[in-house]
């Protein structure tokens, strides 16, 4: 584990301005103004580790760019590896924005904008922001990348929510008469959105609101990412012997804003809530630290056959991405499974109602399908023979 790097994660800073209601971050962490500012020690460290010939770098927040100058100064560092190491980075944040000026005028030129995700709320996001923005202000970034020369790469990702499920076509629509063209929707991680995802409301509003979405994609020429995954899932070859387990782990890093190394967020978040550094792998100063490196490999391991030994007979298993981390540290597994079997069974009978042929060789052309098989979905036969 860890001897090529291919993706790295740095949590930049805490601090969001905005209160969503179903934020997975406490009040405390979102008022923290911790901000990364281990630029040089980065440099050092990535000179000296092993980077395979693409390197994918997400920054993470609170909101990123709230601190420009800072954020800024970070890319341009980051970029820097490519003068040292035979590699070509790319650079992706999330962002909810409201600080649309920078992110449009100066921030999407040092970035990758396919790699650049708005997450937005919908057309009635202020109530769900809890913000004094209105909802034409939360907007405005919407509006910018549609009339943008990035309006195909940058993603506009909608939360699937109690208060905005009703709009959720009416926001796709807003996002496509503005211009975009790379949209998705998105569900919220918490027991009480699984509880609410698996329940008779939640179905009849979301198979309403699919129906509404898909007839959007015959009348638009648009990338919709939940499209892309359910021409995996149609097509994956249910024969080949699937087990859990990270296809990024062990090539992956993240970075906290002290610099300390962990294997993924999940288990840093971990660390954070339970007060411990129990799965810490060094710090961007010393470098990685192979005993504990050791310690982590023959857990992980562990970890997996337990998983894969009470997950066998699952009939939903090869559909199944499941991190296996999140199943053993993050939330209530039964019930998130029960949501992903509720929402997947209502996407696969809309898209076999609706998506032809010729919806998937427009999609396939427009997005580039072969990454999701190398990275994370194995043995799908309609992607392979593209």
């Amino acid at each position: 584990m860890f001897d090529r790097i291919d993706s790295l994660g740095i949590k930049f800073n805490d601090f969001c301005n905005l209160n969503c209601k179903y934020c997975f971050e406490s009040i405390d962490s979102r008022s923290k103004h911790n901000v990364f500012n281990k630029n040089e020690e980065l440099l050092q460290f990535l000179k000296n580790t092993n980077i395979g010939s693409r390197l994918f770098v997400n920054l993470l927040g609170g909101e990123v760019t709230l601190y420009p100058r800072e954020l800024y100064n970070l890319c341009k560092q980051i970029k820097k590896i490519e003068r040292y190491k035979d590699t070509t980075v790319d650079i992706g944040i999330i962002s909810n924005g409201t600080n649309h000026n920078f992110i449009m005028d100066d921030l999407i030129k040092i970035i990758t904008p396919k790699f650049l995700k708005i997450s937005w709320d919908g057309m009635h996001a202020s109530n769900i922001a809890q913000t004094h923005l209105t909802d034409k202000q939360l907007s405005t970034i919407v509006d910018k990348v549609g009339n943008s020369i990035y309006n195909e790469d940058v993603l506009i990702a909608i939360a699937v929510t109690k208060d905005n499920l009703v709009y959720l076509a009416d926001s796709i629509q807003y996002a496509l008469e503005h211009g975009c063209r790379h949209i998705s929707y998105y569900f919220i991680f918490s027991d009480e959105y699984f509880e609410y995802y698996s329940s008779k409301e939640f179905t009849n509003t979301f198979t309403h609101q699919l129906h509404r979405i898909y007839l959007l994609y015959k009348q638009y020429d648009f990338i919709l990412e939940n499209l892309t995954y359910l021409i995996y899932n149609k097509y994956i070859n249910t024969h080949f012997n699937y087990k859990h387990a990270c296809g990024r782990m062990g090539r992956m890093l993240i970075v906290d804003p002290f610099g300390d190394i962990y294997p993924c967020l999940v288990l840093r978040e971990y660390d954070i809530l339970e007060n411990t550094k129990n799965f810490k792998i060094g710090n961007i100063e010393t470098g990685l630290d192979t005993t504990s490196i050791h310690q982590f490999e023959e857990y992980y391991n562990t970890l997996i056959k337990s998983i894969n030994n009470s997950c066998h007979g699952c009939i939903d298993m090869p559909y199944c991405v499941e991190c296996p981390l999140d199943i053993k540290y993050m939330y209530d597994i039964y019930q998130k499974c029960m949501f992903k079997k509720n929402v997947y069974n209502l996407e696969r009978q809309a898209f076999d109602k609706y998506i032809t042929k010729n919806d998937l060789d427009r999609n396939d052309k427009k997005f580039n399908l072969d990454y999701y098989n190398k990275e994370f979905i194995p043995g799908s036969q309609y992607i392979t023979s593209v």
